[in-house]
This record gives structure tokens, C-alpha cells and sequence, in this order.
């Protein structure tokens, strides 16, 4: 049965993406997966709320889910149908462990008062669950588009930092700790005080931001991905090198869903603090990533690719279906 299907951004970027946009990318890909599978995706990408709200209201769709945290409030107050909502906010897995974000708190509350959440991680849905939310309540990971991205079984024996240059993700403190120590090349968006910076280094060097294609046909030139956010959600980047061939450096606040692997590397704030230990992690991971490359692959397409996720987020949209009819809170 074809489903006409609901899906709602913030008006921030535009979809799909040119560049950096993961929620846009997402929305995006689920838009042609779901529609390669016979199923009518709309989406709705405005600042304006009002103008998203009175169309849903006014129009049929099956399934309505709203990517966009902070439109919990006026779908909650204003929409007259049943919806699903995701929180793709960056702190999610420092938020869960301390609560420490005193604006996320009122975000969260409309987020509790809304029918139904899919989460992006386990730890997020149960937070939930231990916060006493009683709606329908789902755990999907994120999903990349693994054939579009460049498989070389070889890599060139450095890492890469890819990612938006910010405090939360810490590529400042990995440039000044492991220059001289591992070779590491950060690329992404910056804030203008961190190039100077990454300027004259001859181990840790910032080399520019790419752009989506590039990052396709890129990434799988390099042997080992490093991210060691202070929080995340599911970030994307991860499954992108996966998908690319790289074996992984991670904090845990960014290894949401990913598996028990050889060639995956979880560090704890306390190892991520020791430049010796972190440096030694990262060469270790660089050195051996050609031993894994296939299998890095194979993880990728059999685990995050979209078409395995999607035909699981089809299995989720039927049972809210099936729970907003029971319910008497009907979609349509």
C-alpha cells in the first residue's frame, strides 16, 4: 500500500542540502528512498510554522513526522492530527548523562507532550522512558546512503576531523595536544580564531571545508576517523566514513548505535584527556585500518545503509498507525 507521508523541517537550510545540512540530508534521503518504494513524500521545510500547520491540517497524509525539536510547541497546540517527532539536538548524549543544558529543558518538555518520538539512540529513548514518557515511543538509528560514497581498499595512513569547527567537538584541543604526535587533517566550517591556529601545524593541519561531493569522493581516501565530541546525537559523519572504508575514533558521546568492532575505537573523557594514550589510539587505528577496509564497508551497507533502515522506519510508521487508530488520534 502506498502511504502518503509528512515530512517536516525548520526553513534553516535548504533541501536537499548543497553543503552542510545533516537534518536537511536526512529528510532528503528518506524523501527519495520512500519514493523509490512507491510511497508520496511531502515535504514542508518553512520558518513559518503557521503556514506548515495549516497545511497539514488541511490536507491527507498517512504519517507526519517532524524533524524540527522546537516545533513541538505549536504542533502540540495547533495540529489537529497525530505526529511523530525526532530531537536531532547536538547535546543529546551530555544532556542525558548530566541535564546540564538549562535551555533544552523547555524543547524537551514539548517534546514529552507530544504523541509520539522516534529517538535517535537508545540512551535517548531511554531517557525517556525513565522520565515516565508514556507515548509511543521508537528508537531508530540514522542511515547512510553507502553507494554514493567512494570505496578505496587502501588508505593514506592519516586521519581526518571532518566536521563543523566548534568547541563541542574539540578538534582545537586535538590539534594543539597531538601536533608532532599523529597526523591528522581537520576540515569543515570554522570559527575564524581556530584557523590561525591550525595555521603553521605540520601533523595537525586544517586543510579547508568541502563540499558534499567532495566528501563522497574523498573520504575514502583516508584510513581513520576521529570525533571526540563532548556530546552528539547520532552523528552522521560516523556512518559517512564507514560507508567510506575508515575504521573510527570516537568518543563515547558519539558512538550512539555502533557496534562492538575491531576497527572501532570508544574513549572516555578521562583516555580522550591523556594526549599519549589518545595519540597512541588513533596511530593504532590508522595502522590497522587496512586490514578492515572490507569489512568497514560491508558494516555499512548491511547495518546503516537506507535501503535496510527505511524498510525498518516503514515498520514504524505502520505501528503508530496502528497505535494512533487505537487511540482514537488518527493521522489523516
Amino acid at each position: 500500500m502506498s502511504l502518503k507521508i509528512a515530512l517536516v523541517a525548520g526553513g534553516l537550510v535548504k533541501i536537499p542540502p548543497e553543503n552542510w545540512g545533516a537534518i536537511e540530508n536526512i529528510i532528503a534521503n528518506y524523501d527519495q528512498y520512500l519514493s523509490k518504494l512507491g510511497h508520496c513524500v511531502t515535504i514542508f521545510n518553512t520558518p513559518w510554522w503557521g503556514v506548515t500547520i495549516d497545511q497539514l491540517n488541511n490536507q491527507h497524509f498517512d504519517f507526519i513526522h517532524c524533524h524540527f525539536d522546537i516545533l513541538a510547541l505549536p504542533f502540540n497546540t495547533h495540529l489537529k492530527k497525530s505526529f511523530c517527532i525526532t530531537s536531532h539536538y547536538g547535546g543529546w548524549m551530555d544532556y542525558v548523562n548530566k541535564e546540564n543544558d538549562p535551555t533544552f529543558k523547555y524543547i524537551l518538555q514539548d517534546t514529552f507532550n507530544s504523541p509520539a518520538n522516534i529517538a535517535l539512540a537508545p540512551e535517548i529513548a531511554n531517557f525517556y522512558k525513565d522520565k515516565g514518557y508514556k507515548g509511543f515511543l521508537k528508537t531508530l538509528r540514522n542511515a547512510v546512503e553507502v553507494d554514493q560514497f567512494e570505496f578505496s581498499p587502501q588508505g593514506n595512513n592519516m586521519a581526518i576531523c571532518l566536521g563543523r569547527i566548534q568547541t563541542r567537538k574539540r578538534q582545537h584541543y586535538l590539534a594543539k595536544n597531538l601536533e608532532n604526535k599523529v597526523r591528522i587533517d581537520f576540515i569543515g566550517p570554522f570559527e575564524e580564531r581556530f584557523k590561525f591556529e591550525l595555521d603553521d601545524h605540520q601533523t595537525t593541519k586544517y586543510i579547508g571545508n568541502w563540499s558534499k561531493q567532495t566528501v563522497r569522493n574523498s573520504l575514502t581516501k583516508y584510513s581513520s576517523l576521529v570525533l571526540l565530541s563532548e556530546s552528539e546525537a547520532a552523528p552522521l559523519v560516523v556512518l559517512e566514513a564507514l560507508a567510506a572504508g575508515l575504521s573510527l575514533v570516537v568518543s563515547q558521546e558519539a558512538a550512539a548505535n555502533l557496534p562492538v568492532k575491531d576497527f572501532i575505537t570508544i574513549l572516555n573523557s578521562e583516555q580522550i584527556m591523556q594526549p599519549q594514550i589518545l595519540a597512541e589510539a588513533i596511530q593504532k587505528s590508522i595502522d590497522q585500518n587496512h586490514l578492515y577496509r572490507h569489512d568497514i564497508r560491508d558494516l555499512a551497507k548491511e547495518y546503516f545503509d537506507y535501503n535496510v533502515v527505511t524498510l525498518e522506519y516503514l515498520q514504524i510508521i505502520e505501528e503508530f498507525r496502528d497505535y494512533s487508530k487505537n487511540s482514537g488520534k488518527l493521522s489523516s
